[in-house]
């Protein structure tokens, strides 16, 4: 058999407490809560019957708000999957078909299994685009999953982004434009946004600093230091002295940060030098 793997978050039928719940292989996790908001009471009294008779219902929780990769314009639950508790067998595909329209979802969608040439199939499955890939299972009862090339890459270099001091590092390292196309519109968007913010928050720190140290240039190290830095946050004062020694203020403040980016402490913590933010999915400033 061949479904569709679908680009969400896994959850199965529970009772707790005499409750139909959805949960994940963390239990109720926020992914399963979010999951069970779509439940309708007929819904819940369904999952509740199911499992009172010995059946898990498996299904894939897609939503915005749980975005891995593939971008789904409406929170959804697909039914992958009906088991037996008791003997641990799976239910054909005829039975899914009415057990989703009883439930009013869908039901993932099936691909016909007379594939014959195994190395056929991988190089049909490397090669999709707009999808995860596919979910085989055998009659012996493996279950294997066959993932695009292009949704593998896409998975790393989002997996690259999903921290802001990873982000900012590939902004001050120039390494942005080769992680930007294997983006999805959107999110390669929401970072060509960050950049510009962190370079115009860089540029105009760079240019604070200049102003500063040229203001002082005619006095000596000793006044510049006593008395001239008192006329500048204390933050920048240590760049300054760079600056004054030479240094190009732009650089200083780009090598400045670019030692933050260990830890999204220090991220927080040199803020003020650009003062972006990032956060995936919309929230940066």
């Amino acid at each position: 058999m061949i479904t569709e793997k679908l680009d969400g978050s896994m959850v199965h039928g529970a009772v707790i407490d005499g409750q139909a719940v959805l949960m994940t292989r963390m239990g109720l996790s926020d992914q399963a809560l979010m999951a069970a908001d779509l439940l309708t009471s007929e819904q819940r009294d369904y999952i509740r019957h199911s499992s009172n008779i010995g059946y898990t219902l498996t299904f894939e929780f897609t939503s915005p708000q749980n975005r891995i990769v593939i971008r789904y314009d409406e929170p959804a639950l697909t039914l992958l999957a009906v088991r037996d508790t008791f003997t641990g067998e799976y239910l054909r595909k005829d039975v899914l078909d009415g057990i989703a329209s009883e439930m009013h979802v869908p039901l993932v969608r099936h691909f016909p299994s007379d594939w014959n040439d195994a190395h056929a199939f991988l190089n049909y499955a490397r090669a999709i685009r707009g999808a995860e890939g596919f979910v085989v299972r055998f009659d012996d009862g493996l279950w294997v999953k066959a993932k695009g090339d292009d949704y593998v890459l896409k998975h790393r270099a989002k997996d690259s982004i999903l921290r802001e001091k990873n982000v900012l590092a590939l902004v001050l390292n120039g390494e942005l434009d080769d992680v930007i196309p294997l983006l999805e519109p959107e999110d390669a968007l929401e970072i060509e946004e960050y950049r510009a913010r962190v370079f115009s928050g860089l540029n105009a720190s760079a240019m604070r600093l200049a102003e500063h140290v040229r203001t002082g240039a005619h006095l000596d190290q000793k006044t510049f230091a006593t008395e001239h830095q008192n006329r500048i946050v204390p933050e920048f004062r240590s760049l300054a002295f760079q600056v004054r020694a030479g240094a190009d203020p732009r650089e200083a403040v780009r090598r400045h940060l670019l030692k933050s980016v260990g830890g999204q402490t220090s991220v927080d913590a040199t803020r003020y030098l650009h003062g972006a933010s990032f956060t995936l999915g919309g929230a940066a400033e």
